[in-house]
């Protein structure tokens, strides 16, 4: 009977570590050097950028040529640095677009800042040695105009195009307490660079002097323009909470394909395009501030024959609802949330939610936010729309910081669907839900955990590795999926002798 106790310790003791054995941190910066680490923009199996910085800029002093780019080899031990190229704009953000670097900002140094965005904003695209082969000046279009910010430049839904927005304020000729209308101007290029799409957008004329919009995605699927956008109920418009999708065939030329009155006033969606042409955007429709009166929405269009009427499920989160899923009836309606991801599977889409809450308390004049990430939803559609199983991971977490760090992220692997996400040891294991607050846990009691969703629904959790032990601390919001079963992390120190910036290479284990 002691051998078996003493056994069963070790095993317990030995299995945190036999789990961190694959996470191979390499600290990418250097508290002896002058540069700040940003980001990684791109990544490959042979190839990792990172943006890095000089700190302490100078107020109204420009910040060209203190942004350097490292390119790391394929196991993160070596690096070569480089300036970034003299073109770039001031105020730079940089993306990665195939194997092109993108520069895009705005041209204001910063030396008047209430004059902010009147100046030009440009778009510089380089080739993987930092070449420019694309320049693009974006002028604002009147006097009394200006820039809403820099430019935004991101991939299609598909990653085959590059889509550069800039949004002008169209600022009156005399001054108005009103909310002054923006108009978007859009260039978008494909995989050669060529210009494919050149166009402003008046949401205006779309949708109605003086309607807000609450979400608005813009994105070219199949050399085709398409805005989903919704709005909350305006009872000075006599106008009731809707989601449209707008399609432009050509500049200049667009259709209201779609609109859905809701019958609630918040939205959340993804959307996402299928192999065979499918576009399907799928979300939660909600009373603000409320975690009941719930409604799922599935919307499918089928690009190829744009006559065919959309296909449109709508399901409420209520008592018939959650009748049919007992298991989960106790907290399926509180912690359903918008999708975080939409994952294309062999047949169907898999829609992952994770629950977010902040919770700010106040004593004797100071106040203090608590972070929560809490149960996992993942609900499997066919392509009709039609509910086929949901699953639910009860997980708990609080933190004080690193809201963003901790939120989970789904990728597709050899047809199954893997999670990253975090949780506490014991919970990893077992499946009684954590519900209660602790105020004495702290981020090191955390660990990242992973979980292989199969066709059925099947869920299989295994532990990666122990915060606290390890001492790095993942940043999943900056997770990417390389490969098919291979994933590159960014992570921090959470004490002295970790402190600083990781990253690593994670080879997916079943």
């Amino acid at each position: 009977m002691k051998k078996a106790f003493i056994l069963l310790a070790l095993t317990v003791v030995m299995f945190p570590m036999f789990a961190q054995k694959n996470m191979n941190w390499q600290k990418i910066d250097s508290p002896k050097d002058d540069y700040v680490f940003k980001y990684f923009y791109q990544y490959t199996n042979d190839v990792y950028k990172a943006i890095f910085t000089i700190p302490n800029v100078k107020p109204f002093q420009p910040i060209k040529n203190q942004i350097f780019i490292r390119t790391f080899n394929s196991d993160l031990s070596k690096f070569q640095e480089e300036g970034i190229p003299s073109e770039s704009p001031y105020e730079v953000s940089i993306t990665g677009f195939y194997n092109y670097t993108v520069f895009y900002g705005s041209t204001d140094e910063n030396k008047n800042p209430m004059m902010q965005y009147r100046e030009p904003n440009k778009l510089v695209i380089a080739d993987a040695k930092l070449n420019p082969l694309i320049q693009e000046t974006y002028a604002v279009h009147g006097k009394r105009q200006k820039f809403a910010g820099t430019p935004r430049a991101y991939k299609s839904l598909d990653s085959t195009h590059l889509i550069v927005i800039n949004t002008i304020i169209k600022s009156p000729d005399k001054p108005s307490l009103k909310e002054s209308p923006r108009m978007d101007y859009i260039t978008i290029y494909d995989k050669d660079l060529k210009v494919v799409w050149n166009d402003s957008i008046d949401y205006e004329t779309i949708f109605g002097v003086g309607i807000p919009l609450n979400n608005c995605d813009v994105n070219y699927v199949n050399n085709k323009l398409y805005i989903i956008a919704s709005h909350r109920t305006i009872p000075t418009k006599k106008l009731k909470a809707s989601l449209y999708v707008v399609r432009y065939d050509s500049p200049q030329s667009y259709k209201v394909i779609y609109k859905e009155i809701m019958p609630n006033d918040q939205f959340s969606f993804a959307c996402l395009k299928s192999k065979d042409a499918q576009f399907v955007i799928s979300g939660i429709n909600q009373v603000p501030n409320s975690t009941s009166k719930k409604q799922l929405f599935f919307i499918s269009m089928d690009l190829q024959n744009l006559g065919n009427d959309p296909i449109v499920k709508k399901y409420p989160i209520d008592k018939v609802f959650l009748a049919r899923y007992p298991e989960y009836k106790a907290i399926l309606l509180p912690y359903i949330s918008y999708p975080s991801d939409l994952i294309l599977v062999n047949d169907g889409i898999l829609y992952c939610s994770e629950y977010h809450l902040e919770v700010t308390r106040t004593t004797n004049s100071s106040s203090s936010t608590t972070y929560y990430n809490k149960a996992l939803t993942f609900i499997k559609f066919d392509m009709d729309g039609k509910i086929e199983w949901i699953k639910m991971i009860e997980k708990y977490t609080a933190s004080k910081t690193a809201y963003y760090e901790y939120f989970s992220q789904a990728y597709l692997s050899d047809g199954k669907v893997v999670v990253f996400y975090y949780d506490y040891l014991d919970n990893i294991y077992k499946d009684k839900y954590k519900g209660k607050f602790l105020s004495f846990i702290l981020d090191s009691k955390m660990c990242l955990a992973q979980a292989i969703i199969d066709g059925d629904g099947t869920i299989h959790k295994s532990l990666i590795y122990n915060i606290g032990e390890n001492g790095t601390r993942a940043n999943l919001n900056r997770m990417r999926q390389i490969d098919n079963s291979r994933f590159f992390l960014c992570g921090s120190g959470i004490n002295m002798k970790t402190r600083g910036d990781f990253a690593t290479i994670y080879d997916l284990k079943e």
